[in-house]
């Protein structure tokens, strides 16, 4: 608000937008500008009758109420007081603002309260809403029927962690016009998709940690243009249905943490822009798949807590756009592959506690490589030395394995951002290693080093 000052065209001000022909303020954009306080019932800012827009989002208003005088702004289009620190109740009178096409009340934390009176109004009232956010608003009390009526004309629905209860009308499911539909955290919810006569324009759709239970519902294969699915901790269980490669638009999947079994369907292989790929913590049986190496666009892979057996294939060599691997608390076994070498955008591998066998030869990683825990398995052999050229390195845990050897820290010299150093549980030898000062945690308990413990080792963190 540096721009504003008095004796000035208000129009040339920063954040305001006004009618080129009629010099009316029609827009009011404060958002982000470290706005503190509350917003009296008397202010200025009421005596604007012409807004079409009015963006108050990501300011602290320091838990106060909504202001009753917000429902007289006849001409609202636009209206976004998210993440501002409101509390109490939603007005009845924000249900009066009857030409709004987005309204956004979305906040951190659960300190606004809708209640039913004002949701069945606003369902009503609102008949051009395009955009509905509210997230972390608290709508514990309202009747999940509210929704029957919503308007068609919405594109975009976010509910998450609202505290709503009981089974939601699969009517929300048939808007004609829906991208986007955000039901995550809530966790008393439950939902079921039509199973007739259903075609829907979803590309995002999120439910995760609602109530589902049972198969994966087969409806979910009408979605021909779903990008976006997340449906983690829905309590799914029985094996992931072929017809899951049908959704060729997919860039992000998560099934994690429910409680799918068998192996993975070869059709998956058909998701060519798959990103994000998160199947952890299920009960998911079999090698890895060989066609994985097909996915080439995918980035995030979370397979972590699962029954995977068998070798890690050398087809991940294709995955160029890898940033993350998980695939700890498996039963992978064979040496650590080549592959990864080849894997120049790889920061982050996962393969604690599995079955990994073999001599801890050469590290085969790409000097990007900032994660990287191999604890837990059965590997043996001495530390190699070309650790030293995983310059980036700042997570290292090869603890409970076999290792054995001295710990020579001149191979460590130019890993500079090494922070976390872990060889506990190993059979190393000789005496005691005095890490560089710039470590932060070092552990090299149940070994086999013997000697004194050198005094240099008490200037490494001073």
């Amino acid at each position: 608000m540096e721009s504003w000052k008095e004796g000035t065209d208000c129009c040339s001000w920063d954040g305001v937008t006004c009618d080129r022909m009629k010099g009316d303020v029609i827009g009011l954009d404060l958002s982000c500008s470290w706005l503190c306080g509350t917003i009296p019932f008397n202010s200025s800012l009421f005596l604007l009758p012409h807004l079409q827009w009015l963006n108050l989002a990501s300011n602290n208003f320091n838990y106060s109420s909504i202001s009753s005088r917000f429902g007289q702004f006849a001409r609202l289009k636009h209206l976004d007081l998210s993440h501002s620190m409101f509390s109490g109740k939603v007005p009845l009178e924000i249900s009066q603002l009857s030409q709004l096409a987005s309204l956004d009340l979305s906040d951190y934390n659960s300190y606004l309260k809708l209640e039913a009176s004002v949701v069945k109004r606003l369902v009503q009232n609102l008949t051009k809403l395009r955009e509905l956010h509210l997230e972390n608003v608290e709508m514990s009390s309202i009747s999940l029927s509210s929704f029957m009526n919503l308007s068609s004309a919405l594109t975009s629905i976010t509910l998450n962690n609202c505290l709503l209860r009981g089974k939601l009308p699969d009517h929300i499911f048939r808007l004609p016009n829906l991208r986007e539909l955000i039901l995550t955290d809530n966790p008393e919810l439950t939902w079921s998709f039509p199973m007739v006569n259903w075609s829907t324009p979803l590309r995002y759709l999120d439910v995760s940690r609602t109530i589902y239970s049972g198969v994966l519902p087969k409806s979910i294969g009408k979605m021909k243009f779903i990008q976006h699915l997340f449906m983690s901790e829905c309590k799914f269980n029985g094996s992931i249905p072929a017809w899951l490669g049908n959704l060729t638009q997919l860039i992000d999947l998560d099934l994690s943490i429910n409680n799918f079994s068998g192996e993975m369907p070869s059709s998956i292989s058909n998701l060519f822009v798959l990103s994000y790929f998160d199947l952890r913590s299920n009960n998911i049986q079999g090698a890895l798949p060989i066609w994985l190496g097909n996915l080439t666009r995918v980035t995030e892979i979370f397979f972590g807590t699962n029954n995977f057996t068998g070798q890690i294939p050398s087809s991940l060599s294709n995955l160029k756009n890898l940033t993350f691997l998980g695939l700890r608390y498996n039963n992978i076994g064979g040496r650590i592959p080549n592959c990864f070498a080849n894997l120049t955008k790889l920061t982050a591998i996962h393969l604690s506690y599995n079955q990994l066998t073999g001599q801890f030869a050469e590290f085969q990683f790409s000097d990007s490589l900032e994660f990287l825990s191999l604890d837990n398995n059965r590997l043996y052999g001495s530390i190699p030395k070309s650790i030293s050229n995983l310059v980036n390195l700042s997570f290292l845990d090869i603890s409970s394995n076999d290792l054995n050897g001295t710990v020579d820290f001149n191979m460590f010299k130019k890993l500079k951002t090494l922070l976390y150093l872990n060889f506990r549980a190993n059979l190393l030898h000789g005496v005691l290693p005095v890490p560089p000062s710039s470590m932060r945690n070092f552990l090299i308990s149940n070994n086999r080093l013997s000697g004194e413990i050198p005094s240099s080792i008490c200037n490494s963190w001073i």
